[in-house]
């Protein structure tokens, strides 16, 4: 009965208070752990979401400076053909009023090519006629 008592034996006898007792500890061991299991969960959940959170303000920074980027290309290529289009109209400027000018240069040459024209009829003519006289003069004489 000592043996029993001090709890110094082969014996397994448990009475109803220390079962009571031990299972109270299990009991309060899986609170515990479930506690730990769910702060874990929610601590993982946490920096998943963080994570995640870092992640997308990453993402939709790089596709800000992306556009932003494009922006800037797009808006110096605009710049670019308007000056293009700026000096492009210039010469078309240039280039009418040489046109203008050959015109007016060439109505003039068709002038004077009209004028050495009749002016080479009237010398054909004059020497037609004086070699007319020359032969008419000669058939005289002889």
């Amino acid at each position: 009965m000592k043996t029993v008592l001090m709890g110094t034996g082969s014996s397994n006898y448990i009475g109803r208070a220390q079962k009571i007792l031990v299972l109270q500890q299990k009991v309060n061991e899986l609170q515990a752990k479930q506690s730990d299991s769910k702060t874990k969960e929610l601590h993982d959940l946490t920096v998943n979401t963080k994570k995640l959170e870092k992640a997308r303000k990453a993402i939709n920074e790089q596709v800000l400076k992306d556009t932003q980027l494009k922006v800037t290309e797009l808006t110096t290529s605009v710049e670019i053909w308007k000056r293009r289009s700026k000096a492009l109209d210039v010469e078309i400027t240039v280039l009418r009023i040489q046109i203008q000018k050959l015109l007016s240069k060439s109505e003039s040459d068709n002038q004077l090519i009209d004028q050495l024209k009749v002016l080479l009829t009237y010398y054909n003519k004059s020497r037609i006629y004086s070699l007319l006289l020359i032969v008419l003069y000669v058939y005289r004489q002889s």
